[in-house]
């Protein structure tokens, strides 16, 4: 669970709560990585980071005063948003993959297999497929503010929250 003082705290059965301070300021997203135990971060603060219960917080990327408003994960790939740009590592990358989008991003989901990416903002979503050694988008258009965004388990469909209280698939 993540907190507005910037601590994250881990939680199992029979045990006390394990508080590991993350961000100097609110944690803005949470997101299981990819290995067990660990989880990716977003703060006010501006940094994206990778926290495991242990207390070792990993820095990825620090945007500065831009806050990180969404992460997410996939099989081999990262991604955080600040703004209206996505950024994306794979496994091994020490820099990042910047996608523009029109608007503040509302949300990141990878889909099963993390060959894509959709990203939600105000009037749709976007979809970045993985095709070789490039990523190409897709633009699914509907009007209003889009916020989370998540592919369904077999892949064929994405939903996004919208803000007029409403799913969107």
């Amino acid at each position: 669970a993540a907190f507005g003082d910037g601590t994250v705290r881990f939680f199992a059965p029979g045990y006390s709560p394990i508080a590991v301070q993350a961000h100097n300021g609110v944690v803005l997203s949470l997101f299981p990585d990819c290995q067990t135990g660990f989880v990716l971060t977003g703060g006010d603060d501006g940094s994206f980071s990778r926290v495991s219960p242990d207390g070792a917080v990993e820095e990825i990327a620090n945007f500065g005063t831009r806050w990180v408003d969404c992460v997410a994960a996939g099989p081999g790939w990262r991604a955080c948003s600040s703004g209206r740009t996505a950024y994306l590592w794979g496994e091994k990358d020490k820099t990042s993959k910047a996608f523009e989008h029109p608007s503040t991003v509302g949300g990141l989901a990878f889909d099963a297999r993390a060959a894509r990416l959709a990203v939600s903002h105000y009037g749709g979503a976007t979809i970045w497929e993985h095709r070789e050694r490039r990523w190409k988008s897709k633009k699914l258009v509907w009007k209003g503010s889009h916020g989370s965004v998540s592919f369904s388990p077999d892949g064929k469909f994405l939903v996004t929250t919208m803000q007029e209280n409403a799913l969107h698939g």
